[in-house]
């Protein structure tokens, strides 16, 4: 399997015994779980890392956009694709990876917080988000808010309550945006 798209609202505790089966047999393998709880929720954001302790999962919250968990597909698939080249491989080609710093995978759902001008008075605004991954000078994000360049974006606890600049911002359906943050 390449993927593994989990309901964590199965009967009773059905899609945790799923993903505690995925975990046990294909511990690499990516998962993108769906639920109608919170996703901030304390019980999952601790019951999820003590049964999936190896790979990559994130959390969706239903009613979640189709064309988000296209695009999570897609990145998933791609990634798994990138590493079956550098298995195959053992390096990149000279030049393909122009990053400064490697990004891992750091799927987690997060509160972000940025100033806007609403109706000529400066507010506070906080939205939830989604790391997607991560480096030592920033992260890559999913929210279903626009964010604009050069913005100021400040994280909750998931990132230590560190603040960064979005980097650059790109619309990938009517109701996600997708944006890399340079930490400050």
């Amino acid at each position: 399997f390449d993927l593994f798209i989990v309901d964590l609202d199965l009967d009773e505790r059905g899609g945790f015994e799923l993903l505690r089966t995925i975990d046990e047999k294909f511990p690499y393998v990516p998962v993108i779980l769906n639920t109608a709880t919170d996703v901030t929720s304390t019980k999952l954001t601790q019951e999820i890392p003590q049964i999936r302790r190896k790979g990559i999962w994130h959390l969706l919250e239903k009613p979640f956009s189709f064309d988000l968990l296209n695009c999570m597909v897609a990145k998933y698939l791609d990634r798994q694709q990138d590493r079956l080249f550098h298995t195959l491989h053992h390096s990149r080609p000279h030049g393909e990876d122009q990053r400064q710093h490697q990004r891992r995978a750091h799927i987690v759902p997060t509160h972000l917080s940025f100033e806007v001008i609403r109706d000529g008075e400066l507010v506070r605004e906080t939205i939830k988000g989604i790391l997607t991954d991560i480096s030592d000078c920033g992260v890559g994000l999913l929210t279903n808010h626009p964010l604009e360049q050069s913005q100021l974006i400040c994280f909750d606890e998931a990132l230590d309550r560190k603040c960064g600049v979005v980097t650059w911002a790109m619309t990938v359906s009517d109701q996600t945006c997708r944006a890399g943050i340079r930490f400050c």
